[in-house]
């Protein structure tokens, strides 16, 4: 197979990177010559897919485009792009207009009767603020009390381009549904870690849920990929308080960091499951381990002498990663590391025989980098509590 990934970002370094676990050729497009993703892919096209002509490149030479991007412009250009050229779009555009609000999802979810935090001005304090059309952690806000929430917002409130709901604290969890027409198949429930600014900094899987609560996640994200029509890949947030699960959000493209973390624990491709859904117009068979590996996944910086975990956002960095092996004792790294270099970043991915086993990887792993670069590695908490 021969694929390419529009968009070297966050998405498109996990597009590429399972691209290549798959066994395919992997072309990074972006029009951003230092994109990330473009360590990762056998070559690299500089250029704007929004213009005129940009695929004619591409043509005959690529089976499969998956967008690794979230602009609704170019996303429109590359599915009449790829119709042109005649190139298996792996994407489905009506289903991500609908996640990609805020206040659609919100409606659909009250609709469809699926638990979701109550809305303001129903809901009391503490409320979170999200920006209507941002996805992930991007402007995230959360206030205690109303005093807090005037002094950011003296004059109008609620401002028009943002969500406002309630606030639960708890554990967060994610999952993938592969759909076809509806009918969806959910994937492997992860566990996320945040850092401060409610940013994923480490996925977890198995996750641990109950098998009731994770058979309940599983039945409202098949039902949400059937509400909207999904044919693709979409990923279901949700958030446990009260010993119930509430969904935060869903977004109807290729999610990052889960999907390398279930790849590692279960065998899963995902990007393989969607280059055999749109090239063989058929949702493909998921197999999976019978005996899940643990694995834990995690981002770190190292800037001058201090070594640090942080959310996914401190992966999003101007120049081209690459994918290292034993990794100062980690399976797997996707760094821009290099020796010598006192300034760098890395997704560490740990698996082990336990949960206990892939975290004491992960302490000696940190222990070795702040030992041999000679720095100080920050104290992280273990992990977010479970409440059930």
């Amino acid at each position: 197979m021969k694929v390419a990934v529009i968009g070297g970002r966050l998405q498109g370094v996990e597009v590429a990177y399972l691209a290549r676990k798959a066994g395919w050729h992997v072309t990074v497009v972006d029009r951003n010559p230092n994109a990330p993703a473009r360590g990762l892919g056998h070559q690299f096209f500089h250029l704007d897919v929004t213009r005129t002509g940009a695929m004619d490149p591409l043509s005959g030479k690529i089976d499969l485009v998956i967008p690794a991007l979230e602009d609704p412009n170019a996303l429109a250009v590359l599915e009449s792009g790829c119709a042109e050229c005649g190139i298996a779009l792996a994407f489905d555009l009506k289903a991500f207009g609908i996640t990609s609000s805020k206040k659609a999802c919100n409606d659909l979810f009250a609709h469809a009767g699926i638990p979701h935090p109550a809305p303001w001005p129903l809901c009391g304090f503490p409320v979170v603020v999200k920006p209507n059309t941002e996805s992930g952690s991007r402007g995230v806000q959360v206030f205690k009390d109303d005093l807090s929430l005037k002094s950011a917002y003296p004059d109008d409130f609620p401002p028009p381009d943002q969500v406002v709901q309630a606030f639960l604290p708890g554990p967060s969890y994610s999952l993938e549904v592969i759909a076809e027409n509806g009918q969806g198949v959910p994937l492997q429930i992860t566990a996320l870690d945040m850092d401060s600014s409610y940013d994923c900094k480490r996925v977890r899987v198995p996750a641990g849920l109950p098998v009731p609560l994770s058979s309940e996640f599983k039945r409202l994200g098949v039902k949400l990929a059937s509400e909207i029509r999904l044919t693709g890949v979409m990923d279901v947030e949700v958030i446990l308080a009260e010993r119930r699960l509430f969904v935060l959000e869903i977004d109807a493209r290729f999610p990052s960091q889960t999907p390398m973390a279930v790849f590692h624990s279960s065998g899963v491709n995902m990007v393989r499951l969607l280059g055999g859904l749109f090239t063989h117009e058929h949702l493909p068979h998921s197999e999976t381990r019978a005996q899940p590996s643990d694995v834990l996944l995690e981002h770190v910086r190292l800037n001058g002498d201090t070594l640090y975990t942080a959310g996914e956002h401190i992966m999003d960095v101007d120049e081209p990663v690459h994918l290292a092996y034993d990794f100062f004792g980690a399976d797997e790294a996707i760094t821009n590391y290099y020796p010598g270099r006192t300034s760098w970043v890395a997704t560490l991915i740990f698996c082990g025989n336990g949960e206990e086993t892939a975290w004491e990887k992960r302490c000696r792993t940190l222990e070795t980098i702040g030992k041999k670069s000679g720095v100080h590695v920050v104290p992280d908490a273990a992990r977010n509590q479970r409440q059930w």
